[in-house]
C-alpha cells in the first residue's frame, strides 16, 4: 500500500466580530489552542480588542499564529476596526497589500498555499462602520463603495468578509440597541 503524506489544500477562513470585548478574544483563542485541528487557518476579526500593553497598544497574540494588522503604525488615538491572524506552519503565504490600501476599516490580503500552482486570491477583511455628520444623524457610508475605488480592475479572484452592518427589513426588528433596562 503506497503511503502518501495528505496536505490539505483548501484554505479555511472563519469571521468573527468580538465587540471590542477581551473575553471573546480571549475565548475565541482559547478555542484555537486547545484544538488539536483547529477548523480554520485564517482568522479575520472585527471590532477588536485594542488596548495598552506595557505602554503600547495591541491586541493579543498568540502561540503559532500570526496577527495582521491593516497598517504597519497605527497612531495611538486610532485603533483598527479589523484585523486577521493567520496559522503558522501551514504552507499558506499570506501578504498585506499596503501598496493597494491601507486603511483602518478594511484590509486587503493575498493569500495562496506555497509552492502551489494556482495563483493567489485576494482576502477583503472589513467593518463597515456607519458615521456620523455634524448633525449627529447617521450616515449609510457602503464598504463596497469605497472598495470600488480601492481595489484595482484586474482579474484575481476576491473573497470579502467581514462584518457589513446592514439591516435588511425581512430579519430585522428595527430595534437600534438594547435598552438599559433589558442589559
Amino acid at each position: 500500500m503506497n503511503q502518501h503524506t495528505h496536505r490539505k489544500s483548501a484554505i479555511r477562513v472563519c469571521s468573527l466580530n468580538v465587540n471590542h470585548s477581551n473575553t471573546a478574544t480571549h475565548a475565541a483563542m482559547h478555542f484555537l489552542t486547545t484544538c488539536q485541528d483547529p477548523p480554520f487557518n485564517v482568522i479575520l476579526i472585527q471590532e477588536p480588542w485594542w488596548h495598552e500593553i506595557n505602554s503600547t497598544y495591541s491586541m493579543v497574540s498568540l502561540a503559532r499564529w500570526q496577527l495582521m494588522l491593516p497598517k504597519p503604525s497605527i497612531p495611538q488615538h486610532q485603533q483598527p476596526r479589523m484585523a486577521t491572524y493567520h496559522k503558522l506552519g501551514m504552507g499558506i503565504s499570506l501578504t498585506l497589500r499596503t501598496d493597494i490600501a491601507q486603511d483602518l476599516d478594511f484590509m486587503i490580503l493575498d493569500i495562496g498555499r506555497e509552492n502551489a500552482t494556482w495563483p493567489h486570491i485576494s482576502l477583503i477583511n472589513i467593518y463597515n462602520q456607519k458615521t456620523q455628520n455634524p448633525h449627529m444623524e447617521m450616515i449609510h457610508e457602503w464598504m463596497a463603495d469605497c472598495l470600488q475605488n480601492q481595489i484595482p480592475n484586474h482579474l484575481t479572484p476576491t473573497i470579502i468578509g467581514g462584518n457589513w452592518n446592514m439591516r435588511d427589513p425581512s430579519w430585522d426588528d428595527g430595534v437600534l440597541a438594547p435598552t438599559p433596562n433589558t442589559r
